[in-house]
């Protein structure tokens, strides 16, 4: 009997096609692109231009029109311009220079024999229905609302619509039509409306710079750029990465007052015409671009990884003007920075040389000492914390200068961090998942580790004195802090600013809070104490199996310094076991440098078990800094 040749089936999802893997075909999405942490691209038909003579395509291209090529050639309107096309769809008489175009506002033309054949009543109705708009309804109505959202009235009532290119959604996303969204404008902004001999650059700013949960949502399901009406095809798609994709794996507790899908965005889209805004605009692009490359692999993410590069190089550019600038945003610019190191260090991989522009970020920094400003915005604040934490943590993993902390380097903002350490827990905690008696007892550690450094390095034998005893004695009291206490806090922050925070997402901050806690006491033993594995292998588990649960009950992102800390102390099979199961989802997610990280792991283990076999004793009773392994094998990884 002859074999039956196989059956090919072209029902998985355009994503699982591109990547040559098995589709389950699952609604709305397949747990293939689930599990790798993408977007499904879906199921739907890709239309493809087909030659009228030969009946020839171009297959495996880009199978729909980009959006922003659909008005291509067509000038810009203002709402008058809108207004007047609208009343005047049937006047084939007016000479006015807007009708020298195709009317984009059109109606169908009635047939009147055929209306003659329908009933009075029936004629009626369709006369009424195939009536064009009123003008002066028009206006009328986005007076009123432009006036009501400008007094504080109902934010529900729609904005002046600002003309922008639509969002796509996919590669593949078939929208042939210019999109006006209305956004949400500042309280107490009026929005004017503009003349019909006023250019496009003159349409008055939005400024999407409220913190309230509102604007996550705004910018989630309208990813639009309202003042970059100029932004490419691709461009948008990336942005749109970023804020439905890439923005809610920044944090590990992710909820409305997600920074990365507010206050990031949102510095970003405030101006056109502002250096530091573009680059904290590219370097988000960069973000999202060197994530989709490393998604697809090193052939079909060259073209993405070229965009990356492309957008890194443009932000790097208009941060070194604005650098130079006397009328900078401090705010603005360290993000910018802050994006920058993250696009580079952590999504591109780049090995070396973080150390350097984490020093740049900190000089930037002490120009503003004097003045504070992260005392007096939020988003100053937010910004702010998120570089305290990352400069604290940083330093943790310095294989250049592992015995000794030069007078530039945390000691100097020691001001700024007392400030963000005393700041209420409610505001604190995003990007790393961190709060502030996490900051400081790692503050605190680094600043035994340098006193225990010199002692070692002047020949005093490192005992535990009284002074000590005193510094061990203040971290671990920081350590055993209750969490419910922490997470009351919390929660009460979210439910005062309207956020519901149900069981699910305070199980998460819970867990994840315990996480990050457990890995600071196993940093303080292991690192700066020196004692082996095995006297905290109860924290090493804690913190592995918090890990998993975070990955597979609750889907969220793990801040990769506490698994790393917790993952290579592992010396039990079952511990390193669950290590390398969070390690590979790690190096699934995107980011160039955990690759790294899994390598560094291994790599202290080997170690391990060869010293256990020389020494004849157990594994867990060898002790290893992780940091000289990073110095052996090359690798500075930059653990954010």
């Amino acid at each position: 009997m002859p074999k039956a040749a196989p059956r090919r089936t072209f029902t998985a999802c355009w994503t699982c096609r591109g990547r040559n893997i098995r589709c389950d075909a699952g609604i709305p999405g397949c747990s293939q692109c689930a599990r790798s942490r993408i977007t499904c691209e879906g199921y739907h038909f890709n239309l493809v231009w087909v030659d009228p003579i030969t009946g020839s395509y171009t297959s495996h291209q880009r199978r729909a029109y980009p959006c922003h090529l659909t008005w291509h050639g067509f000038p810009s309107l203002t709402l008058q311009e809108v207004d007047h096309l609208i009343g005047h769809c049937k006047d084939t008489q007016c000479r006015c220079p807007l009708h020298q175009f195709v009317n984009p506002f059109t109606a169908f033309s009635i047939n009147e024999d055929l209306v003659n054949l329908i009933s009075p009543s029936e004629g009626n109705t369709a006369n009424h229905i195939l009536q064009p708009p009123s003008c002066s309804l028009l206006n009328e109505t986005v007076l009123n609302n432009a006036t009501a959202v400008g007094e504080g009235h109902d934010h529900s009532l729609p904005a002046v619509p600002t003309p922008v290119w639509s969002t796509p959604t996919s590669d593949t996303d078939l929208s042939l039509a210019r999109s006006q969204t209305p956004i949400r404008t500042v309280e107490g902004q009026k929005m004017p409306l503009r003349g019909c001999d006023e250019p496009l650059e003159q349409e008055t700013r939005l400024v999407l710079r409220h913190y309230t949960s509102d604007a996550a949502n705004v910018l989630a399901h309208q990813p639009t750029q309202p003042w970059m009406v100029n932004v490419t095809y691709e461009d948008g798609m990336l942005f749109h990465h970023f804020l439905s994709n890439l923005s809610k794996r920044m944090v590990p507790v992710d909820d409305d007052c997600n920074p990365w899908k507010t206050v990031y965005p949102s510095l970003a889209m405030q101006t056109t015409r502002s250096s530091d805004a573009e680059a904290l605009y590219h370097a988000l692009l960069a973000q999202s671009a060197f994530q989709l490359a490393n998604l697809k692999g090193s052939e079909r993410g060259a073209q993405v990884r070229g965009s990356a590069l492309r957008h890194y190089g443009i932000a790097l550019s208009k941060l070194r003007q604005s650098l130079i600038d006397p009328s900078k945003d401090y705010t603005t610019v360290l993000a910018a920075l802050y994006t920058v190191i993250l696009a580079e260090h952590v999504f591109q991989g780049t090995r070396s040389g973080w150390h350097d522009h984490i020093r740049g970020a900190k000089g930037f920094v002490s120009q503003f000492l004097s003045q504070q400003p992260w005392k007096h915005s939020r988003e100053a604040y937010t910004i702010t914390q998120n570089f305290g934490l990352a400069v604290v943590i940083s330093s943790t993993s310095d294989t250049r200068r592992p015995l000794r902390v030069e007078n530039d380097e945390v000691g100097e903002l020691e001001n700024m961090l007392n400030d963000l350490m005393s700041m209420p827990d409610m505001v604190f905690g995003y990007t790393l998942g961190g709060t502030p008696h996490i900051l400081k007892a790692i503050y605190q550690i680094r600043l035994l580790e340098v006193h225990v450094n010199a002692r070692r390095i002047s020949g005093d034998v490192p005992e535990l004195d009284d002074d000590m005893f005193s510094r061990v004695g203040q971290i671990l009291q920081l350590l055993h802090i209750p969490l419910h206490e922490k997470l009351q806090t919390y929660v009460c922050h979210r439910e005062s600013n309207g956020i519901t925070v149900k069981p699910q997402l305070r199980t998460l901050a819970e867990t994840h809070l315990r996480l990050f806690n457990t890995a600071v006491s196993i940093y303080l033993f292991c690192i700066v104490l020196r004692s082996p594995p095995s006297t905290v292998a109860a924290d090493i588990r804690q913190v592995l199996v918090d890990a998993r649960s975070c990955i597979d009950v609750h889907d969220s992102t793990v801040s990769i310094w506490p698994l790393f800390v917790a993952a290579v102390e592992a010396y039990e099979l079952e511990t390193q076991t669950m290590a390398t199961y969070c390690l590979d989802v790690f190096k699934d997610g995107g980011a160039g440098n955990r690759s790294d990280v899994k390598r560094v792991v291994q790599q202290v283990w080997k170690d391990r078990d060869r010293l256990a076999t020389e020494l004849q004793c157990n594994p867990g009773e060898v002790s290893l800094d992780w940091r000289e392994t990073m110095k052996k094998l090359e690798v500075d990884i930059l653990l954010l």
